[in-house]
Order: structure tokens, then C-alpha cells, then sequence
């Protein structure tokens, strides 16, 4: 019988979701299929959603594909565009494995939109799609989604019957196809709620241990359409957890003499919370004729600081002979930094782009990236709410209960794998050694199945889309404020 592969992808799923349901016995399916292989997963250095379920399917570290957050940054501007699955092309192992002649079928993974055309594999994309672009790459399954009622908002709600309903739609379409292309070896299926409910309600909230049952129920439906033999992985792209206080990039950057503010005020996006992309730079808050960083990014404990170097921005004022110097600076002074209550330092690693990622794309992402300590969560800039909209709070450190990601996902399989040293990169590579796929040679992952296959020539470079988009400017816009409805932008 020839091998097969099925992926379950959880996003923000880890020990404090899965593994409690686990624990409290309502997976009873998913633990069959997995036993007790239920192990910690490493995401990327930035844990987020783009960055690491495009390193879980390409095996690449972001340095290869370029992507980094929602956004790549365009050039000579402060603004980034989406992200969409031209960044991919054809590194992913949905297109690699139906390029060696492998049947795929993939549902509502994000970063998958455009859905690729390539013969061999159905892609259907997630809820990053954007209007007016085709959620399936043929006909027929496009036909089967209206029909089944396949809706990209089920992940991108806090109503719980809203995300059964999602549930039960996406397995059903898997399903039928299932049945209709019987020759599949690659099976694959994307579940969002645990992070948008985090995102929404909270960490620890009773509908997601409630929404994890229904998908195990799904599960046990969907058994019988499986092989007995088929090697089964559960994986997330990070976990999601609540932090005791934020750190403030920005306000830290301001109060260091490194940014200049030109006011404390952020516009309001129409779902009434404020827009951050880039902390509205471009829209007057940053003085960018005395500012030398700002941030780029932040989740989780991690946060991405850039320079405002001469020649990479319109405003920039940093000499590209001192932006070394001036890293390694900023660096000494975040690891410096002390909490006041605690007499501990606030930043526990700060490291240079280089050290975190190796490609052709490094040198567009920001220069340093800083981790906090545990218990603080870091944001580009803390906000309070004001009579006229938001303002940006003043100080460093803010207390209260903040909800955010955590840098280990979770990983279970069918199949033994090392307890220990599991990344988020080791999903591809191990893919494509059950597929009995040659793992190109420039995969960053490690193949962690005990089967044992050849690595060989890439199968062919990723488009360079940084200075393309798949979307119009008002579809691009309508992503835009998803992303800003989740707190990602």
C-alpha cells in the first residue's frame, strides 16, 4: 500500500489548549492517533502566523521566503503590502509534492491565496483570501465549496456556533475529497479558532477546550476515510498564552533618544480600534527627521527593531556605514534595561537579523530583534483609549492581563519522533521523507520520521514577489482590516 500523509494544522495550539484536552480525556480520537506524542514545537523567531506556517510548509527559515509578518516591506516607503502566496511560489510541499506526481488536497491553510494552479493538487485557501479572488484552484472543488457553504469569516469570528459550523464544513469538504480524488497522499486541513478565540476572549476561554471536542469528533467521522497505515501529524505554527505586563517599543525607543514622537495620537480603524501598522508612520506620529529606529514589529516576547537608514527609507537619517554600530548599541542598552519592581532585566536576548535567519531576504527585514523577559509580552506601542480615539500611554512597562503568542506550538504523530528539539521548519522535510519525495537540499528542517529518504537539487527558487502584489489596493484594504481586527496590524 503506498504511504500516505494527513496534516492537522491548529493554529496557536500548544500545551495549554491541546494539552489539557488531551489531559481532560475529550480528544479521545486525536490521542488514538497520536498516543502520547505530544511534544513541544518551536516557532520562527518572530512567533506569528505568516512567518511560521509558511516555514512549517516550505521547511525554509524566513530568511529564504522572505516572509517575516503580515507585510514585506516596499521599498523606500515606511509601508508594507500583504503577504500572499506569490511570496511561496513553488517552495511549499503542497506544490513540491504534486510537481514528483503526488495528489494533494490542502483546505484553508492561510498564506495560500492566490490558491496556486498546479496540476495534482487542490488547494483551497483561508481566511486571508481576498475578495473577488477564487478561494479554490479549480473549478469543480470552487463548485463543492459554495455547495457545502465554505465561508473564509468562520475563522475570523468569536461567535462559537459560527466556528462549529466552520469546523464541520471544512471536514466535510475534506471529506468528499477524500472519496472523489481516492488517489490522494497528501491530505491537509487548517483549524484557526484557537487563536482567534485567544485573540478575542482571552487565554484560558471555555469555548476553545469546547470547539477542541467538536474537532475531535470530526475526527473519529473522518477515520474510517483514512488508511490504516496512514502517518498522521498534528502541528501548530506557535502556542498562545497571557503575559502580566507589556513592554513598549516604542515608548522605550522614545524615552532612549533614539525616536522622536510628533504626537501621541493614533487614527481609529473602522472597527473602532486603532490602526498600527507601522504605528501609523506614515501619518505623521514619528518625527522622522530625528528619529534613528522604531519598531516593526511585535508579539508574543519577541519585537523587531528597524533603522531608519539612508537609502532603505524616504526619511532616513541613519549613515548605512553606522547602522552596525549603532545595532550593537541599541542592543547593549535593551539588555540594560531594568524592571524597577523586580530589579530584573526587561530584555533577556537581543540579537542582530543575522543571527536569527540565513538567505537572500534577510536584508530586508529589521535590524535587531529582542526577546522579553517571561511574564511581559512585548507591543510595537501600548494605547489607551481617549475621548477622541487612542493615544499612546507614556512609560515602558504596563500592567495588567495581556494575551498574546508563545514561541512552542505543539506536534503530535502516528509516528515516534525525538522528544526533544522539534521545529516548526521540521514539518516539510519530514513530509517528504513519509512521501518517499526527495527533501531538497537547501531545507533548513530536519526530517523526523524514522524513514529514510534522499536529499537532492532543489526542485525550483521561489518568485521574488517583494515588489508585487496579488491583490488590488481595496482588496489588499479589506485584508488589511481583518489583520487590524485581530490586533495583528
Amino acid at each position: 500500500m503506498k504511504p500516505r500523509v494527513f496534516v492537522l494544522g491548529l493554529d496557536g495550539a500548544d500545551d495549554h489548549s491541546v494539552g489539557v484536552a488531551f489531559r481532560a480525556g475529550i480528544m479521545p480520537n486525536l490521542k488514538r492517533l497520536v498516543g502520547d506524542r505530544l511534544l513541544p514545537l518551536k516557532s520562527t523567531p518572530l512567533p506569528i502566523t505568516p512567518a511560521a506556517w509558511t516555514s512549517a510548509y516550505t521547511g525554509y527559515n524566513p530568511g529564504k521566503t522572505g516572509v517575516l509578518t503580515f507585510q514585506r516591506h516596499i521599498p523606500n516607503t515606511y509601508r508594507g503590502r500583504i503577504v500572499n502566496s506569490h511570496d511561496v511560489g513553488n517552495s511549499g510541499f503542497h506544490t513540491r509534492l504534486a510537481e514528483q506526481g503526488k495528489k494533494v488536497l490542502s483546505i484553508g491553510f492561510p498564506m495560500m491565496s492566490p490558491p496556486p494552479a498546479c496540476d495534482g493538487a487542490i488547494i483551497v485557501s483561508g481566511w486571508d483570501s481576498a475578495p473577488n479572488v477564487p478561494l479554490a484552484n479549480d473549478a469543480q472543488t470552487a463548485d463543492m465549496l459554495l455547495r457545502h457553504g465554505y465561508r473564509i469569516d468562520d475563522d475570523l469570528t468569536a461567535d462559537a456556533s459560527l466556528l462549529r459550523q466552520g469546523i464541520g464544513t471544512r471536514f466535510s469538504i475534506l471529506r468528499e475529497l477524500l472519496t472523489v480524488r481516492s488517489d490522494w497522499d497528501c491530505a491537509m486541513v487548517y483549524l484557526g479558532f484557537i487563536d482567534s478565540l485567544g485573540h478575542r476572549l482571552g487565554f484560558g476561554n471555555t469555548e476553545t477546550q469546547d470547539l477542541l471536542a467538536e474537532t475531535d469528533r470530526e475526527l473519529g467521522q473522518l477515520l474510517p476515510h483514512l488508511p490504516p497505515d496512514v502517518s498522521f501529524i498534528v502541528c501548530s505554527d506557535h502556542g498562545f498564552g497571557q503575559f502580566t505586563q507589556s513592554f513598549s517599543v516604542i515608548q522605550w525607543l522614545e524615552e532612549s533618544g533614539y525616536l522622536t514622537l510628533r504626537s501621541r495620537n493614533l487614527r481609529k480603524s473602522s472597527q473602532g480600534v486603532p490602526g498600527v501598522e507601522l504605528m501609523d508612520l506614515e501619518d505623521g506620529l514619528i518625527d522622522w527627521s530625528s528619529t534613528r529606529a522604531f519598531c516593526w514589529e511585535a508579539i508574543g516576547r519577541h519585537a523587531a527593531i528597524a533603522l531608519n537608514v539612508k537609502g532603505t527609507y524616504p526619511g532616513g537619517i541613519v549613515n548605512p556605514r553606522e547602522a552596525f554600530a549603532l545595532s550593537g548599541e541599541i542592543m547593549e542598552k535593551l539588555r540594560a534595561t531594568i524592571d524597577p519592581a523586580t530589579g530584573q532585566p526587561i530584555v533577556v536576548d537581543a540579537r542582530r537579523r543575522e543571527e536569527l535567519f540565513w538567505g537572500p531576504k534577510v536584508s530586508e527585514f529589521p535590524e535587531l530583534f529582542l526577546e522579553t523577559a517571561r511574564g511581559t509580552t512585548a507591543y510595537i506601542g501600548k494605547r489607551a483609549r481617549t475621548e477622541n480615539g487612542f493615544a499612546l500611554e507614556h512609560g515602558t512597562l504596563h500592567a495588567g492581563r495581556f494575551n498574546s503568542h508563545l514561541d512552542d506550538g505543539v506536534w503530535g504523530s502516528s509516528f515516534d519522533v525525538p522528544a526533544d528539539g522539534l521545529r516548526v521548519e521540521d514539518l516539510a522535510p519530514t513530509v517528504y521523507a513519509l512521501l518517499d519525495v526527495t527533501i531538497p537540499e537547501d531545507c533548513d528542517g530536519l526530517n523526523r520520521s524514522q524513514r529514510r529518504t534522499l536529499v537532492g537539487a532543489t526542485a525550483g527558487a521561489t518568485a521574488d514577489a517583494r515588489e508585487s502584489s496579488a491583490y488590488s489596493a481595496e482588496e489588499e484594504e479589506i485584508v488589511r482590516k481583518r489583520l487590524e481586527d485581530l490586533g495583528y496590524l
